[in-house]
């Protein structure tokens, strides 16, 4: 859904960077079969949508630091 061109730009198809990161994050915990233990189907939806924001601002962060 992302397209880079050689000059460092990006075009996420109208997403958000960390929009993007996030939606990547998503497919990758629900791709894994992992489990997410909850009370009820709804809480499950939460917990993934929630971690999968977390971890898009966890790698922004990140990647405002200076490289070493």
């Amino acid at each position: 859904f992302g397209t880079f061109d050689l000059n460092g730009g990006a075009d996420f198809g109208g997403f958000t960077k960390r929009e993007a990161i996030a939606m990547a994050a998503m497919q990758g915990m629900l791709a894994s079969g992992g489990t997410f233990p909850c009370e009820k189907e709804t809480q499950r939806f939460e917990i993934v949508a929630e971690n999968s924001v977390k971890y898009a601002d966890a790698l922004l962060k990140a990647l405002e630091q200076p490289q070493q």
